[in-house]
């Protein structure tokens, strides 16, 4: 999805580089994220109330949008980001079921940190809907690492160990 390698990955992030994923978010989703979030607020879970509301329909909450933002940026980097320490949202617009979302993440700062074998990077990242709208802007910041995922090994010596 990035054209990141399998290893290297802090050392291959350049200040600019940009990764994206787009998604369109379904009735399906709504009614999940309620669930998953015990939200009972009419605006994302009573038509009528949303369509006499100023956003003339319901919305999806926030948390979903963020989220997808979030999962965007960790299944991007190859299994890299082993520790997500920020995430700062700012809602622009609403988002709303059947809303085609476009995640743009852009790598803002980088700081090496050797403990991690690679360091903190700053995300700056928007999201648009299928007209161009901007819904959000958001900033994360990770701990990205050179090193690829561990993996557990075959033989039965080391069980419940990483190689």
């Amino acid at each position: 999805m990035t054209g990141l390698p399998a290893e290297g990955v802090y050392d291959a992030l350049e200040v600019g580089y940009q990764f994206s994923r787009r998604i369109t978010l379904t009735e399906t989703h709504l009614l999940l994220g309620n669930t998953l979030f015990a939200d009972s607020v009419p605006l994302h879970s009573d038509e009528l109330t949303g369509q006499g509301s100023d956003y003339g329909g319901r919305i999806m909450p926030g948390p979903i949008v963020a989220g997808l933002a979030a999962v965007t940026l960790g299944m991007s980097l190859n299994g890299a980001a082993i520790g997500y320490l920020e995430q700062r949202e700012y809602f622009k617009a609403p988002v709303r079921p059947r809303d085609t979302i476009t995640v743009t993440w852009t790598v803002a700062s980088k700081a090496d940190k050797e403990r991690f074998h690679g360091g903190v990077v700053t995300f700056s990242g928007r999201c648009t809907n299928q007209h161009g709208v901007l819904v959000l802007e958001c900033l994360g910041v990770a701990i990205i690492t050179n090193r690829p995922p561990a993996s557990a090994p075959d033989d039965g010596d080391k069980k419940g160990q990483y190689a």
